[in-house]
């Protein structure tokens, strides 16, 4: 569907945009101003084969990094929700994920592969869109060549790209730290130790879509102390170890506290082993991670050891013993604008107009937000290119709410954010009457803050 029509003025011949970067978010701003009848210019610098930025492993587009989860599809979680209004909107990325999706409990997982490469067929055969493998060093030219220039680096900008942005915005960056977590080869664990579980899942249960590796209560605490002693990566010269909270490395969670980790990755409740029908005191999850089960994720094991230490500690984790690891966590700076001080509500730059953001690099955090703020960014070059009038985002959806965050958050203060339904206003007594029915009280509120925001979109787009 997109975003609702407008009305636009009349134009001198064809328009053309540049898109800068093929990402999650830059793939999904390509084909929504594709269906627009804009002509996209797309540079990746990954395709010439030689650029590297530290955290992706291929040329293919919309390549997922740190995880291949777009996290839950229950209608009672904010990214359910998330999801959902982009389906309504006709998101190229949603629909790709679902068509490509691997067993993963509640969540949507994808086969990492075949999802980048379904989407990058998908722009190469879009008529209207030309695909060039540079690296663009100087922003200032295209923009003097384009109608708008979209940067959708993500926040791996290279250093020439963030140089500019600085230059424009005249404000000194933010960033944190991100880290992502190791791959291993499923056929090298040890399943005498490991078993299929799903969290929750029903008792004796057959299968289930996660294997769980079972730590008693020793051999958790031995893990913890290897890790607060372990080699770490050096950061950034000159930067300070800022994560953010919902991705920190395992070693930054077991030094703020031994049992973090207990609350988080490694929590054991919701298992139950099936040889001996325990609950494990921890447990350490992996999650398929492509088609044919291959390969395996290590769930929240994002982490900034050196390659060394990762391979020596992982494997003292019971099932690991002889793990193959096919990809090392590693650790990576991402960078972020200050949106509500820098960007006007159609996403581009108030220094430079023609200069639209997009992606992480605006100030949403994960892989379906980035997704999401392509749509706010496609809406305002087709306002700018096209005269469209600029779509207002209901506040009282996912996709308003989180854009509202971006414009109206206190820019002294701002942070990167995911999707969450504290974003979302609350529910006024005659909504209540309608939405919430007999249950859970918290489950029941936020399911009928979804179907809120459900109905409202539905309204808009003349759905039933």
């Amino acid at each position: 569907m997109g975003i609702p029509d407008g009305s636009p003025m009349n134009m001198s011949g064809p328009t053309k945009v540049c898109v800068i970067g093929a990402g999650l978010s830059g793939t999904e701003l390509v084909f929504q101003l594709s269906k627009l009848g804009i002509d996209v210019v797309v540079y990746e610098a990954r395709l010439n084969g030689t650029y590297k930025d530290g955290a992706h492993d291929t040329e293919k587009f919309a390549e997922l990094v740190c995880s291949n989860s777009l996290r839950s599809n229950k209608l009672h979680t904010a990214p359910g929700l998330l999801k959902e209004e982009l389906r309504l909107y006709g998101s190229l990325l949603i629909g790709s994920a679902d068509r490509n999706s691997i067993p993963a409990g509640d969540a949507l997982a994808v086969s990492r592969e075949d999802f980048s490469e379904e989407l990058t067929k998908k722009v190469f055969s879009l008529p209207n869109v030309k695909v060039i493998p540079e690296e663009v060093k100087d922003l200032k030219d295209l923009l003097g060549i384009y109608d708008a220039v979209c940067v959708c680096a993500g926040p791996l900008a290279s250093p020439a790209i963030s140089a500019e942005l600085k230059e424009l915005t005249g404000d000194e960056y933010l960033y944190f730290y991100d880290a992502i977590a190791p791959l291993v080869s499923a056929g090298s664990l040890n399943m005498d130790v490991c078993f299929k579980a799903s969290r929750y899942g029903i008792p004796g249960e057959e299968g289930g879509d996660y294997i769980n590796c079972p730590l008693t209560e020793q051999q958790y605490h031995a893990f913890v102390k290897e890790l607060l002693d372990a080699k770490k990566a050096p950061l950034h010269e000159g930067d300070e170890g800022v994560f953010f909270r919902g991705c920190m490395p395992i070693e930054a969670m077991a030094e703020d506290s031994p049992l973090m980790l207990l609350n988080g990755p490694m929590r054991g409740d919701g298992l139950i082993d099936p040889k001996n029908y325990s609950v494990p005191y921890s447990a350490v999850q992996l999650r398929q991670d492509n088609l044919c089960a291959s390969i395996y994720n290590m769930v929240g094991f994002q982490t900034r050891l050196t390659y060394g230490e990762q391979e020596r500690i992982f494997r003292t984790i019971p099932g690991m013993e002889n793990a193959e690891f096919l990809r090392y966590g590693s650790m990576h700076r991402n960078t972020f604008i200050n949106a509500p001080k820098v960007l006007g509500p159609d996403m581009s730059l108030l220094a430079e107009p023609k200069l639209f953001v997009s992606g992480q690099i605006c100030g949403v955090e994960g892989y379906i937000e980035s997704i999401a703020s392509a749509f706010y960014t496609a809406d305002g070059v087709s306002r700018r290119v096209l005269g469209r009038p600029l779509f207002e985002f209901p506040k009282i959806t996912a996709m308003g709410s989180l854009k509202h965050y971006l414009a109206a958050s206190d820019h002294s203060q701002f942070q990167p954010m995911k999707m969450n339904f504290g974003l979302l206003p609350p529910l006024n007594d005659a909504e209540k009457r309608e939405f919430v029915e007999r249950g859970n009280r918290k489950h029941q509120t936020r399911l009928a803050l979804s179907k809120r925001s459900i109905n409202c979109l539905k309204k808009i787009f003349g759905l039933n």
